[in-house]
């Protein structure tokens, strides 16, 4: 839903989480990312980026129980929604 000009945000929003672990980002993934947010439910849906690096691959598993090590950026998706909307 889009807001009307001068139209208050509700006050409450409910709002659900995904991360995404990409490699470094191509042409492909602008693509795709971006026609997902074209196509977000509401205009309170967005995305940001984490920047990995090579840092990421130079921990030991052996000290971390997070095993997925060969990711540049993380992706997090998060949905947005008012309270009570049902559509």
């Amino acid at each position: 839903k889009v807001l009307a000009r001068g139209q208050s945000p509700p006050r409450k929003l409910r709002s659900n989480k995904r991360c995404l672990l990409l490699p470094e980002l191509a042409r492909v993934h602008e693509s795709i990312l971006s026609e997902m947010m074209k196509a977000a439910p509401t205009k309170w849906c967005y995305i940001h980026f984490l920047h990995g690096g090579e840092s990421v691959s130079r921990v030991q598993p052996s000290t971390s129980a997070f095993g997925c090590r060969d990711w540049m950026f993380a992706a997090v998706i998060t949905a947005r929604w008012a309270d009570g909307d049902i559509e």
